[in-house]
């Protein structure tokens, strides 16, 4: 896919070109899904989404370990309800017949 030859196809070589060159130096990624494009597909079509989680998550802005990252309350034990849906697996086909249409052409 970043293979087309147009202004879609460029920016999203340029904006996804280091994360692109750390999986594939790690040789440890069968597939390489960034994060921004991926979350584009489960917007677009929650058939994409395979498997998630609801759990509790906040933005911890002061703390003792970390500053402005977000905290997933993954056992429960603070609890709140749930207030974000995690996505963990795809549909990795969809996902990346999705992709392919929004590159290959100026229409989605």
């Amino acid at each position: 896919m970043r293979s087309y030859s147009n202004a879609r196809s460029h920016s999203m070589k340029l904006i996804d070109a280091h994360s692109v060159n750390y999986a594939k130096d790690m040789k440890k990624y069968a597939t390489f899904v960034p994060a921004d494009e991926a979350c584009m597909a489960c917007v677009i079509s929650d058939d994409v989404i395979t498997k998630c989680v609801h759990v509790y998550a906040t933005v911890e802005l002061h703390g003792t370990y970390t500053r402005a990252q977000m905290v997933v309350d993954w056992g429960g034990h603070l609890g709140m309800p749930d207030n974000v849906k995690i996505v963990t697996a795809l549909d990795q086909a969809l996902y990346e017949d999705i992709m392919e249409r929004s590159l290959k052409t100026n229409n989605f």
